[in-house]
């Protein structure tokens, strides 16, 4: 039951000979007591959330300010100079001249030529009139990324080799990506390390070797690393004598797998291995699904299930191939090539670096990005091949840098 509190209430003596009319008094004076009371009520507590929302804000307000004063502070000395003033009031459309500048600088009470965070706040809350708190914060995030972008950009520019994709990120489809040239031979006049991955186990590393120098670029053998290369590894470290193999495959593949000395044969193979081809046939999956059954392991090359060709259309892949092989058999492959941390290990042993000082590039966020992640690599997504920058959402991770080609 709702409490009432009564109140003594003093009501003048009345004139009049009605016997009804103080009640009525009574009435109507407490009736605007109450609807008094409830106004009033109702104002404190607007103006006690009013309040606690003008403190939250200004505590918004005054971290947007510490992560601007931060990316400036880089170094952590707890001061910044008037560039980075002018910086920081160039981020709100704020032009100051010098004799403005001197104004500003008057903030600057230990007259050492350096702003502490105190006097930073003090100079934005004064200068950035026009501004709310949420356009201050946006603004601070803006700068705060596009140092971040920067910092990471030079992170990138410094390591000491790269591992990179080809088809979307060198070339697309048959023609050379542009801006591709300049950052080869940045990478070789630089004295830094290059190799080329590519999850395509179809071509051999001449092949590849005389695909790119139609193209214009010119770099030996040993800089091609497939995914045919990393299965061949894979087979001899597994068995490393007397290892036996049925493939589906092109010629990369076999070369790869016969450098290592696997017996390619469909009699009692140890593996079945699939590979990239332009003529997969009826018999020859036939053939794969029976030695699967009869005890051989599967092995996939790489887990791409298109690629993409001219006019935007696609053409299954070799991950496409082996869900039928999977479906068929109830056995599940493993796969060699990326986003496999062996294949990436392979690739920076090829570099003859430290983890640490290198990073991957490439197109695809399911196999170059996730595989630089795993591999604690810093994985660089270019938007020249396969994914869009809209997609980039979609996915639970996020590349370490992204840009629009590797000429960035």
């Amino acid at each position: 039951m709702r409490k009432v509190e009564m109140e003594c209430i003093w009501i003048p003596r009345l004139r009049t000979t009605t016997t009804s009319v103080a009640p009525r008094l009574l009435l109507q004076h407490l009736r605007r007591r109450s609807t008094a009371t409830v106004i009033n009520n109702r104002y404190l507590r607007l103006m006690k959330l009013r309040n606690s929302s003008n403190a939250h804000t200004k505590k918004v307000y005054k971290t947007a300010i510490r992560r601007v004063f931060d990316t400036m502070d880089s170094e952590g000395a707890g001061k910044i100079t008037p560039a980075d003033i002018r910086k920081a009031l160039n981020a709100f459309d704020i032009t100051v001249n010098e004799s403005q500048m001197g104004k500003i600088l008057l903030s600057d009470t230990n007259g050492d030529g350096f702003i502490d965070f105190d006097e930073f706040e003090k100079i934005m809350t004064t200068e950035v009139k026009s501004s709310s708190y949420l356009d201050f914060k946006s603004v601070a995030e803006r700068m705060v990324l596009n140092e971040d972008v920067v910092s990471r950009m030079m992170r990138a520019r410094s390591k000491k080799g790269f591992l990179c994709d080809m088809d979307g990120v060198i070339y697309r489809g048959g023609e050379l990506i542009e801006g591709v040239d300049e950052f080869v031979k940045w990478v070789i006049d630089s004295g830094k390390k290059l190799v080329f991955l590519t999850n395509n186990s179809r071509d051999t590393p001449a092949q590849l070797q005389a695909k790119v120098a139609k193209m214009g670029i010119h770099v030996p053998e040993s800089t091609f690393y497939t995914s045919a290369h990393a299965t061949a590894e894979f087979l001899s470290s597994q068995k490393p004598f007397n290892c036996k193999a049925f493939i589906v495959g092109a010629a990369g593949l076999r070369l790869a797998l016969e450098e290592v000395g696997v017996e390619i044969t469909d009699i009692n193979p140890d593996y079945v291995v699939l590979g990239e081809s332009d003529e997969y046939s009826v018999p020859e999956i036939n053939k794969a699904v029976s030695l699967v059954m009869k005890g051989a392991k599967l092995i996939g090359t790489n887990v791409d299930h298109y690629d993409p060709v001219e006019d935007g259309d696609r053409v299954p892949s070799c991950g496409a191939w082996m869900s039928l092989l999977e479906t068929a058999t109830g056995r599940k492959a493993l796969f060699c090539g990326k986003p496999s941390a062996n294949f990436m290990r392979g690739g920076v042993d090829r570099l003859g670096l430290h983890s640490e000082d290198v990073c991957n590039i490439g197109d695809r966020m399911d196999t170059d990005i996730l595989a630089g992640l795993e591999s604690r690599l810093d994985p660089i997504l270019v938007l020249s091949g396969v994914t869009q920058v809209e997609e980039l959402s979609d996915w639970a991770y996020s590349p370490y840098l992204t840009l629009n080609s590797v000429a960035d």
